[in-house]
C-alpha cells in the first residue's frame, strides 16, 4: 500500500486583510493549503 504525500497546510492569523492576507496569498502560491482567520471582537470596528 502506498501512502498519500503529506499535505502542506498553513493557518494564518489575520489572513483576512493587510500583511496577514499577503502572507496567506504567498503561501498559497507556494502550494500550501491556507486558512486565513480574522476575528472581530464585540465593539471593534469591522475589518
Amino acid at each position: 500500500m502506498t501512502s498519500a504525500p503529506p499535505r502542506r497546510v498553513a493557518l494564518v492569523t489575520g489572513g483576512g486583510r493587510g500583511i496577514g492576507r499577503e502572507i496567506a496569498l504567498a503561501l498559497a502560491r507556494e502550494g500550501l493549503e491556507t486558512n486565513g482567520e480574522t476575528i472581530v471582537l464585540d465593539g471593534a470596528p469591522p475589518p
